[in-house]
């Protein structure tokens, strides 16, 4: 047979290496999606209660039902905050990742 098919071996600190990016790379693809999900849950949440602060008893009080909308709104914001940090940290991780993988062959 011939050398084509064999997996070139590489150094352990290379491997290391690319085991780190990887591994930062996955923490930071759950981490981008973690901050909308947040954002979204904490949306149906806050309005959830603010439908139901206003189906008790066909009225409502404006200071509770204002809390519920103030809940959905601060988690969404949270989210997007969350989203836009996580995005330049996964681009480092992406860039990094492929570098290593590119020279570790």
């Amino acid at each position: 047979m011939s050398d084509v098919y064999q997996v070139p071996e590489s150094s352990g600190e290379e491997s290391a290496s690319l085991s780190f990016w990887n591994r930062f790379f996955k923490i930071a693809v759950i981490a981008f999606i973690a901050g909308p999900v947040i954002g979204i849950g904490g949306s149906v949440i806050g309005l959830i209660s603010a439908f139901d602060t206003m189906g008790v008893a066909g009225g409502s009080d404006p200071a509770e039902l204002a809390s519920d909308i103030s809940l959905a709104v601060w988690s969404s914001m949270v989210g997007w905050i969350i989203g836009l940090i996580t995005l330049p940290i996964l681009v480092v991780a992406f860039v990094g990742r492929r570098r290593h993988r590119k020279f570790a062959s």
